[in-house]
């Protein structure tokens, strides 16, 4: 029967365009699909979205017989926060000519 040894990603939460990276590793199978796409039995692959994510793995053995995990990314909901903010008198009165 198939085996899914190792199936995680590096981050839980995804923050502002830093992708997370899965990584996977996978014994005794004839074909390996993470997210419906075909895969080596071990190998990464990053993700990146606007929305919360699930990431599934399925393996097959030759006996047909398969096995699937998945696992849930969410995406940080924080509004960013603005540290610190500058503007010359005349980088606003150029600012105001155009």
């Amino acid at each position: 029967d198939p085996e899914i040894v190792l199936f995680k990603s590096d981050k839980s939460i995804l923050i502002d365009e830093i992708p997370a990276t899965i990584c996977w590793e996978v014994k005794h199978a004839v074909s390996v699909l993470v997210n419906n796409k075909p895969v080596a039995l071990t190998g990464t692959m990053t993700f990146h979205s606007m929305h919360s994510l699930t990431i599934t793995i399925k393996a097959t053995g030759k006996n047909r017989k398969s096995m699937e995990k998945s696992l849930s990314i969410d995406i940080d909901k924080k509004p960013p926060v603005i540290n610190y903010f500058k503007i010359t008198a005349l980088e606003m009165f150029l600012g105001n000519l155009q």
